[in-house]
């Protein structure tokens, strides 16, 4: 019998830091905080990089004439979908209407400081941390366009 409760206890200890969430920050509250200030979908900041891109990609990495035309129907579809406690993200879908005439679907979402570097736009040297301005990153893909298969299988990895 002893044997049993001695069991029981270790195994309440073990799960007890499982059992106990800690209280979680929202990002915004944090010492290197976020500000959630993300541009909207349809912002001309957003649309015009997507733009850019894709027709850079297209003629520098796909030798491809083809081009984006048009970017409508755009709609946001989520908006910090894992919680307030995470890196903000805003989700859109649109339709994009390409060079050939065809028209195809676009997912696409903005990252809080999302950058290479992962430092919340700041500067660090040293101990001292130096703020920048909020910025974002851009991920975007058009279905049946994404060829190095980076949000396979038909832009799904694009989505929340």
């Amino acid at each position: 019998m002893r044997a049993l409760v001695f069991a029981a206890t270790g195994l309440l200890i073990a799960a007890s830091p499982i059992l106990a969430q800690p209280e979680r920050l929202r990002a915004e509250d944090r010492r290197y905080a976020y500000d959630a200030q993300l541009p909207t979908c349809d912002a001309g900041s957003v649309l015009g990089r997507i733009q850019s891109r894709f027709d850079g990609r297209e003629g520098w990495s796909w030798n491809s004439t083809l081009s984006l035309v048009n970017i409508d129907r755009i709609k946001e579809t989520h908006f910090r979908p894992n919680g307030p406690d995470l890196i903000p993200r805003r989700y859109c879908v649109a339709r994009a209407t390409l060079s050939d005439g065809s028209h195809r679907a676009l997912q696409y979402n903005l990252v809080e400081d999302g950058g290479i570097t992962g430092w919340h736009g700041s500067l660090f040297l040293g101990l001292v941390r130096f703020p920048t301005p909020a910025s974002f990153s851009l991920e975007w893909c058009i279905s049946g366009l994404d060829r190095s298969w980076t949000y396979a299988p038909d832009c799904r990895m694009a989505r929340p």
